[in-house]
């Protein structure tokens, strides 16, 4: 059974736990490093924990960089913005699970905006879920009807889109969409 520690989406973290927030060690690295250059090491790491052959656990973070491309390659935290996906603020969440046996690793990404605003993050989103589909073969085709519900002009939350990347051992990876029930805003979200 797959177990996390990880809170679901848009649930609000408490005042206590929402203060004890602070950036990862990694997101306070050397001005040069980027995401894809601190993320492929963790990566690559928990692949071969799991069990995967070097050369997947190699081809695992190959991918990791082209999922990452272009905004994985800026220096880390240079689009100002403080990601809501990991309790340390990075737009990057490793997991691992061992259903049935068989051990998958998991990630969860915020793709990075050029700003730091949620409509950036909303945006770069969406370019995203476009460039799964072109690029991974990502079927999409549930969320373009909807997508108009799930991209205001003026988002508003913690996150806009959120997506995961699967890997198993012997496997193309498989992808996630995660959506924001409260982009329109709390009150709005029952509708």
């Amino acid at each position: 059974m797959a177990r996390s520690l990880r809170r679901a989406p848009g649930m609000n973290l408490s005042p206590t736990i929402a203060a004890a927030r602070t950036p990862a060690p990694w997101l306070q690295s050397t001005p040069r490093a980027t995401l894809a250059d601190v993320a492929g090491p963790m990566l690559h790491a928990l692949c071969v924990a799991a069990g995967f052959a070097p050369d997947n656990a190699g081809r695992t973070v190959a991918t990791l960089r082209a999922l990452m491309t272009p905004w994985g390659l800026s220096p880390v935290g240079a689009n100002g913005w403080t990601s809501d996906i990991a309790d340390d603020t990075s737009p990057v969440e490793f997991s691992l699970s061992t259903h049935g046996g068989r051990p998958e690793v998991r990630m969860m990404l915020e793709a990075q905006g050029d700003g730091p605003t949620l409509r950036d993050q909303l945006r770069a989103g969406l370019a995203f879920n476009e460039r799964l589909a072109q690029h991974f073969g990502a079927n999409i085709d549930r969320f373009r009807p909807i997508a108009r519900l799930f991209a205001p002009d003026s988002p508003v939350g913690r996150f806009g889109l959120w997506h995961s990347a699967c890997f198993s051992e012997g496997r193309a990876p498989s992808f996630k969409l995660y959506l924001n029930p409260q982009i329109h805003g709390r009150d709005l979200a029952r509708e």
